[in-house]
Formats: C-alpha cells, structure tokens, sequence
C-alpha cells in the first residue's frame, strides 16, 4: 500500500446539517503536492505567454504609459491618479469622451510605480503581466478546489477536476487580448482582488471567522479599482456557491455583505472624482460604433456579435487585438447569422431556466456567462 493523504473530502447531510468528512485517498507517483501543482499552473501560464515579455509597447499603452502625464510622474503621480478620471493624465484635460466615464486608478498606479523604479520598461511591463495571470490561476486553483471538493476523488493529477479546469483557463487563446496588452492590466487585476474576495467569502462560510470578510473586502475593493467589470460577481459569486454547496441563501448572502459594501463605496467615491456624468458624449463614431445604424441593425448586430461571442468560446479564430467600428458589418434580421444567433440565444436561455431546479452545472455555465457579458453586451447600456 502507497502512503495515504487526507487531502480530498465528501459531503455529508446529518440532521439537517451540512458536514465535510475527510477520507483517505491513496498517494501515488501520479499524485501532485500543492507546491507542486503551484509550480505547474506558473510554468503553465508562462509557457503560453512567457513570449510575450520581449514585445514592446502597442495601441492603448500611450494612453495609460508612454503619454499619460500621471504615469510618467512615477509615485508622485499617483495622487493625481486617483483623484481623476482615466483619460485625464493622457489628454492634459478632463473630456467626456465615453459614457459614464472611467475611473480605474490601481492599474495606472501600478504603471507609476513601474516607471518610478525601473523607468519606461516594456519588458517589465509584460513580465509583470504575465506573473499576475499565473497568479490567477493559483487562486483559481484554490477557489475551485474549495468549490468542487466533492468531486475529487482522486489525488491522480489527471482526475483533479480543479487543477484541469485551471489549465484549461490559462490555455484559452481568448484572453491572449489581455495578457499580452500591458493596458489589460486593469482586467487582471480585477480579477485577481475577485478571486481573493471569492476564496475569503469560501472560507468564511466554512469556518465562521469575521477576519475572512475582512480580506474579502479588501480583494473586491481593490478589483474594484482595477476596473469595475467586477461588480458582475455580486450577482455570480453568489450564484456560483449556491450551484456548488449545500449551504442556505441566508448564508451566502451573509457572506457577500462584504463586496456589497465595497461596491457601494467604490461608487461614493467614483462619483465624487468624476462628477455629474450624466452629460450626453459627442456623438463620435469610435466611441458609438452603433451611430450610423436603425434600431433593428443595432439589434440584429448586437445577436450577431453575440454568436460570435459564443463560437471564439469553442473556436477562438480568428481572433483580433481591436474591434473598429464595421469590423462586424452592419446586420440586418434577415441575414442568417442575426436570426441563427437569436434562436441560440433563446435556446440557451431556455435550457438555463430548466435546470435552475436541478442546479444543472450547463445552466449554471450559461447563466454565469451571460451575466458577466451582460455589461459590455451593448443591450443594457
């Protein structure tokens, strides 16, 4: 008999109670320590991206880096940062260019503090980022090994349902966009404070330690700050624990107060930087690329995009750094590829309220992908 590690646990329901019991699982030479599964997923996420750490600066990184005032000022800028909105340090001046405006100032503080010690580095640009996506796979690693624990019932690596889910993540050619773009900082740290904030809630509801809303506050805060494409995970962070455990609403919602507070005060504070945002935007083709179009084009585009979406999920290619105005044509409802991805639209929709019930894990997969996409869908804002 091989050594044996209790590593791998199951569910139990024993009087109304919800119980994890440890059991033994035998440890062979195709078993990974934890250590060694961290050193898989870093080498994992450099193996796809470690290239990249010799490119040089592109498109937006003028806007957050080479040209952005606030940036290049180094520590001393990042007051400036975070007293402004997005675009401020690169235009000299405040301009109403996208609606609602852009208040992201931990990424550009970042940026600052790399120009304060190694000076305008693409290089160190890129190997910061490519560091940071390594680090969001170890904390995904650790959210779904809290999530999907009952499915573990093996120590075989090839069996570790969450180590495989990891890789498989990292490899997707779909996030090479924000990997690769120094700018796409501001999506990976958003990430990364989701993650800390999704691991600490996980950990509240199993051990009932205050301290752990504490960090999860902190995480989602500073996503927040990141860019806050984040704040869908108020709506899917809960939704993920109740698909994946047994514990009560009450409790799930007990452990999100801390992310709901965060988000209120990121959005005090949002508001006072930024002001009145309620001024109507220039019309201006780059920043409204549905301008020039009908009420039904604008629809009929936006289902065609959504197909598209759907399809890069299971076939990234051809993938491109830049959506330009007209790079999806103009669609009309009587071209097939609006009206075919309507009808995928309903479909999904239907099987996802189906097995609500049953907490059908293909719902929960499309319901968890159409509400994070639901902000930049176009259909909302």
């Amino acid at each position: 008999m091989g050594r044996y590690n209790k590593s791998t646990a199951i569910i139990k329901k024993q009087q109304g109670k919800t119980k994890v019991l440890e059991i033994p699982i035998e440890k062979t030479k195709t078993s990974f320590s934890k250590i060694n599964i961290y050193i898989l997923i870093f080498l994992f996420a450099f193996a796809f991206y470690g290239n990249t750490v010799f490119n040089d600066y592109a498109l937006d990184d003028a806007i957050v880096i080479t040209q952005n005032d606030y940036t290049l000022k180094g520590i001393s800028g990042i007051k400036d940062i975070f007293s402004t909105e997005l675009f401020t340090g690169f235009f000299k001046v405040k301009k109403d260019l996208v609606v609602g405006g852009r208040y992201r100032p931990l990424s550009l503080a970042t940026f600052a503090i790399e120009v304060e010690i190694f000076g305008q580095n693409p290089y160190i640009s890129h190997f910061i980022n490519v560091c940071l996506f390594a680090l969001i796979g170890l904390l995904l690693y650790e959210v779904l090994s809290k999530l999907l624990i009952k499915y573990n019932v093996s120590n075989k690596w090839y069996y570790n349902l969450s180590l495989i889910t990891t890789l498989l993540f990292l490899a997707h050619p779909i996030h090479t966009e924000v990997v690769a773009n120094i700018k796409g900082r501001d999506e990976l740290l958003s990430l990364i404070g989701v993650l800390i904030s999704f691991y600490y809630s996980l950990k509240y509801l199993e051990n009932k330690k205050p301290i752990n809303l504490i960090y999860s506050f902190i995480g989602f805060f500073a996503g927040m700050f990141s860019k806050e494409i984040g704040v869908t995970f108020i709506v899917t962070m809960p939704l993920t624990i109740w698909f994946f455990t047994d514990y009560k609403i009450v409790k799930i919602v007990k452990s999100m107060l801390p992310i709901i507070i965060s988000t209120v005060i990121y959005f005090i504070i949002r508001g006072a930087v930024l002001g009145d945002q309620t001024a109507k935007v220039i019309p201006e083709l780059m920043n409204d690329s549905f301008l020039n179009m009908t009420l039904s084009q604008k629809f009929a585009t936006i289902a065609y995009t959504m197909g598209i979406y759907i399809k890069l999920l299971f076939f990234p290619h051809p993938l491109t750094y830049d959506y330009y105005p007209y790079h999806i044509p103009i669609t009309e409802w009587t071209q097939w590829q609006a009206f075919g991805s309507l009808i995928l639209l309903l479909v999904l929709a239907i099987i996802a309220i189906k097995g609500l019930k049953n907490k059908s894990i293909i719902s929960f997969g499309i319901l968890f992908y159409a509400i994070t996409l639901a902000p930049v869908s176009n259909i909302l804002f």
